[in-house]
């Protein structure tokens, strides 16, 4: 398997991407200057990411900051009814790994697919799909959601490949004859 180079606006560092995102949001007037300060501070004594902290404070909203990466990235932002009806490659990606890492391919078209990330600085996702599909990868930009909408844009409601019934275990039945004969076990 070759792999291709990924085609996508975001550059290889996303610390740059980070340096940058404060700014976006002061000057989009999403927070203020202490505002983000403040975030700064936080993310550097607990070593998290700004963008994590600035959402799990709740200084900026999952999608306010969904617009800000897409607007610094130039990559698009995906809405819910942009996700596809049926799953994509579902035989070359794990719907688990999909749930797990938070992103979807919603669209293939010449040999390129566009998958749809709520962390689009994950270069490790980014490369990993590239690699498991042997095309290149266009990153969109996903707003992380909750509720039915999340499962709705979700990889859960697609369906998944069927596995073949159970037999019971000889245990079971054992125990299941038992039961209905009405003898306790000792």
């Amino acid at each position: 398997m070759s792999f291709e180079p990924i085609i996508s606006p975001i550059p290889e560092d996303p610390a740059e991407v980070l340096a940058r995102l404060g700014t976006v949001l002061v000057e989009g007037g999403t927070i203020d200057r202490r505002t983000l300060d403040r975030a700064g501070r936080v993310a550097a004594e607990t070593g998290g990411r700004l963008d994590h902290v600035l959402t799990q404070l709740g200084l900026v909203s999952e999608r306010g900051l969904a617009e800000a990466l897409a607007q610094l990235l130039g990559a698009p932002l995906v809405e819910a009814r942009d996700y596809p009806d049926a799953p994509l490659f579902l035989d070359q990606l794990k719907v688990k790994f999909l749930r797990k890492v938070r992103a979807l391919p919603i669209a293939a078209t010449n040999g390129r697919a566009t998958l749809a990330m709520a962390d689009p600085l994950d270069l490790f996702t980014r490369n990993a799909v590239a690699a498991a599909l042997g095309h290149p990868v266009m990153v969109a930009v996903a707003v992380r959601r909750k509720g039915a909408t999340a499962r709705r844009c979700s990889t859960k409601s697609f369906p998944t490949p069927s596995r073949p019934k159970r037999t019971p275990s000889a245990s079971r039945i054992w125990r299941a004859k038992r039961r209905s004969s009405g003898s306790s076990i000792s």
